[in-house]
């Protein structure tokens, strides 16, 4: 593969967030308006409906969106509430549903054939296209099928029931599809290519063998070089280490092998936050990630190691962090820490990490490979990168390289927690307030 896929319109964090919570409102808004035509008195249905859809064009208004489902809505349901005055026998109500369900189909399958499925307005063109469209289809479907049955099956009590359930149906089907799933194919790759580079997730007990003499191997020279002269490096001695560390959290290690030609030439390793013994880092340092647990879930990256006639290749480090942030996002990790040596800190810097101040420190235990060389935990906030917040140059080339539906995915859950995150502390600031209230 190749560092392709939906470029976004807009790196707008803040409005692609905003985007996020009107397609949620625009869902609510949708199975309201229905509900109120169906079970409230047609008296006040109609005004109701309309000023739900003036809620919602008043939203869009203030993020900029131009959406034709909530004008079409809006008017619609505004000549609803002129009719009830107009025209005396209400009988003609009973058709105003196949009405919207008909009026919807078409709009939605007509724009779906001018390659516009129309939620890409909700986010300005923005989005994985490929769901913009599975997303359109199946609501066009859905509305053909409601207007169908809501006719068809007139005037028994199910044309009330069949179109609403095929309305509550996708809705939850645009939740599953946007926060979910939209298959394998859509999801991240264990195996891929870039340029003349294969990537892929270490998963059998040969490729593991494979994985620790290949590190062990990339390691010796840099090692080697920052020890100088006065201690010898064992090959030998550094594979066990690894294997050794390993095998205190077993099943809490990640690896992922990059080939040339069939050859491995490089790795990199993720180690999952154990559930007693936290990671690596936290049992060989002082770090404590503590702090950016509260934020949410967290990982460490390690074992980096490339051989040396490869160094050079910017593919190989993209597609091997490219490995590590579709794992994290699919696993959704708020912050990545790693445990580097001071040699290696640019390197880590490029793709986003910062360096914890005052963190250096002799690395190792004295009888281990590593002991005397000055290391540094360092920290990558990955929410932020994939919220739009921050951006580096090399970490910009990760993040175009990386599978698009696996980080919009992420993208969105994101910002539903932020929403989330919204209405606790206004409840809890509510709650002070009544709290003081009583106290006076």
């Amino acid at each position: 593969m190749a560092c392709s896929g939906d470029e976004p319109a807009t790196r707008d964090g803040v409005f692609l967030r905003s985007a996020v919570r009107l397609m949620l409102l625009s869902l609510v808004v949708m199975l309201l308006a229905l509900s109120c035509l169906y079970f409230v008195p047609i008296y006040i249905a109609p005004f109701i409906s309309c000023a739900l859809y003036l809620v919602l064009w008043t939203y869009e208004k203030r993020i900029g969106v131009w959406s034709p489902v909530t004008r079409l809505m809006s008017v619609f349901y505004m000549v609803l509430a002129v009719a009830r005055f107009a025209v005396e026998d209400i009988a003609w109500s009973a058709y105003s549903a196949p009405i919207i369900y008909s009026a919807l189909a078409v709009l939605i399958l007509s724009l779906l054939a001018l390659g516009k499925p129309f939620t890409i307005f909700y986010s300005k063109g923005n989005g994985f296209y490929a769901l913009h469209y599975r997303v359109s289809l199946m609501w066009g479907l859905l509305h053909v099928c409601a207007a169908f049955s809501s006719i068809y099956l007139m005037p028994n009590i199910l044309f009330l029931y069949v179109p609403m359930g095929l309305m509550v149906l996708g809705a939850f089907g645009t939740i599953w599809l946007n926060f979910i799933s939209m298959g394998a194919k859509f999801g991240r790759q264990t195996r891929f290519e870039l340029g003349k580079f294969e990537f892929e997730q270490v998963q059998n007990e040969r490729q593991r063998d494979e994985f620790y003499r290949l590190i062990a191997t990339a390691y010796v020279s840099d090692l080697q070089r920052a020890a100088g002269s006065r201690k010898k490096i064992d090959k030998a001695k550094i594979e066990l280490e690894h294997r050794n560390s390993d095998a205190k959290r077993p099943g809490y290690q990640v690896p992922f092998l990059v080939r040339h030609q069939g050859k491995a030439v490089g790795g990199i390793c993720m180690f999952l936050d154990h559930v007693d013994k936290g990671l690596p880092i936290e049992s060989e340092t002082d770090f404590n990630a503590a702090v950016y647990r509260k934020r949410g879930a967290v990982a460490e990256v390690g074992r980096l190691g490339v051989m040396p006639r490869y160094r050079l290749e910017r593919n190989v480090l993209i597609g091997l962090f490219k490995c590590i942030v579709e794992k994290s996002a699919e696993l959704r990790v708020h912050t990545i820490v790693n445990d580097s040596f001071a040699f290696q800190e640019k390197l880590y810097s490029k793709i986003g990490f910062h360096a914890m101040p005052d963190g250096y420190y002799s690395g190792g235990e004295e009888d281990s490979t590593g002991y005397g060389l000055t290391a540094i935990p360092m920290v990558m906030d990955l929410a932020d990168a994939i919220r739009l917040d921050t951006q580096t140059s090399t970490g910009k080339e990760v993040m175009e390289c990386l599978q698009p539906y696996v980080i919009e995915r992420f993208f969105k859950i994101l910002a539903l927690q932020e929403v989330w995150e919204s209405f606790k502390g206004l409840a809890l600031a509510k709650g002070g307030l009544r709290h003081e209230a009583q106290q006076l």
